[in-house]
């Protein structure tokens, strides 16, 4: 009974914290859906170089989000 309650008690607690970064993390795995195809695509075109390909596209997502900005 005692091991039931606390892992109750312990799942509230994770849904406390993690609740205010929702938003965020839904944000997170919709553009990481989006744009897995053109991670692959870069990948492709590197020949097989993953973190340059990811690193690419890091880059060019923060280019494009700084770059309208003030």
């Amino acid at each position: 009974m005692f091991a039931l309650v606390t892992a109750i008690v312990l799942g509230y607690a994770l849904v406390v914290m993690v609740l205010p970064f929702a938003g965020a993390i839904f944000w997170a795995f919709l553009l990481a859906f989006m744009l897995y195809p053109l991670n692959e695509a870069l990948r492709r075109a590197l020949r097989g170089r993953g973190n340059l390909a990811a690193l690419l596209l890091t880059l060019a997502g923060l280019v494009l989000i700084m770059v309208p900005g003030p």
